[in-house]
């Protein structure tokens, strides 16, 4: 969804007429308004060749990877995607050699750190970026110009998100009544895709260190959650590290928060064991507790919590 403002406030305003007052430029639209009021533009801002430019890359996989570069290194990567999203943009024949150079760019971004609040905002825009590029390809077609992208293509948390995209758009969609799945995988299809990432899921937990971070715990949520056929060997590789632990315990206890009722124990006791028995995951992370509890001080937390888990249905 598009967001604009609204005078000083930044209410939402609907997508049509956010995008109507970027295109137009219209001094209502806070981001145009102080342009008005002076000869230049601020050095932040992006201009509308900028975007042109843009948009004439787009056919264009290498040329277009190389303008985001450019535009991340001014600091302008944000409003210039934003921008970008309120033009009519082509939609490639082929879109997999684009996609799959979005994906690794994406992905260089995803790696090595924690991610903030504009890495939130990037990612959300690269989203609808790519939703753009497929187009209103559907079903089989849209799988596989999504298969012909991650042929081509080294990333598993960007295509995670853009995954995990396509499902909340499908449930959307399927909640609104909306009979049009233009755009849209089937559910067949989509099975398919969830197995191809939770097989990349799975080499990435074994070629790479482990480092508790964010994008590494969301992957073990999804991977347990997806229905993907690697779930349990994600589950035992996950076992073979500190922080390979560290990054289930987290991805699963830490997800929900405080677990008061026997319902919520049971359930997210038989989400884990669909990765790991829950009987091996707490003599694993007792014995191990020293050195656990140095990379996470909420281990006894968990352990607790694993512990009433066992107690239920005769678990222990």
């Amino acid at each position: 969804m598009l967001l604009g403002t609204d005078g000083d406030d930044f209410h939402p305003i609907a997508p049509q007429e956010a995008r109507h007052r970027i295109k137009h430029r219209r001094f209502s639209e806070a981001r145009f308004f102080s342009r008005y009021f002076r000869l230049s533009m601020d050095s932040a801002d992006v201009s509308k060749a900028t975007v042109e430019g843009l948009l004439n890359a787009i056919q264009s996989p290498d040329n277009f990877i190389q303008e985001l570069g450019a535009l991340e290194s001014q600091g302008v990567i944000l409003d210039a995607l934003d921008q970008l999203l309120a033009e009519e943009i082509p939609t490639p024949e082929n879109p997999s050699p684009l996609l799959a150079k979005l994906i690794d760019w994406w992905e260089e971004r995803l790696l090595g750190r924690e991610t903030s609040w504009l890495d939130h905002a990037r990612d959300d825009l690269l989203l609808r970026l790519c939703e753009v590029v497929l187009g209103t390809r559907r079903g089989h077609d849209r799988l596989t110009m999504l298969q012909g992208a991650l042929s081509r293509s080294k990333g598993v948390f960007s295509i995670q998100k853009l995954v995990l995209h396509e499902q909340k758009r499908g449930r959307e969609r399927q909640k609104s009544n909306e009979l049009d799945r233009a755009g849209l995988l089937d559910e067949s299809d989509e099975k398919i895709l969830c197995d191809d990432l939770s097989e990349r899921i799975l080499k990435r937990f074994r070629d790479a260190p482990l480092e508790g971070r964010s994008n590494e715990v969301e992957a073990c949520f999804w991977a347990m959650h997806s229905g993907g056929s690697h779930r349990r060997k994600i589950g035992e590789e996950l076992l073979r590290s500190p922080w390979g632990m560290v990054t289930l315990l987290r991805g699963t206890l830490g997800r929900f928060g405080d677990l008061t009722t026997v319902g919520e124990l049971r359930t997210v006791g038989h989400w884990i064991s669909e990765m790991i028995e829950i009987e091996t995951l707490y003599k694993e992370a007792s014995c191990r507790s020293t050195d656990l509890r140095e990379l996470d001080p909420k281990l006894d937390e968990w352990l607790n919590t694993l512990q009433r888990i066992r107690g239920i249905d005769g678990n222990r």
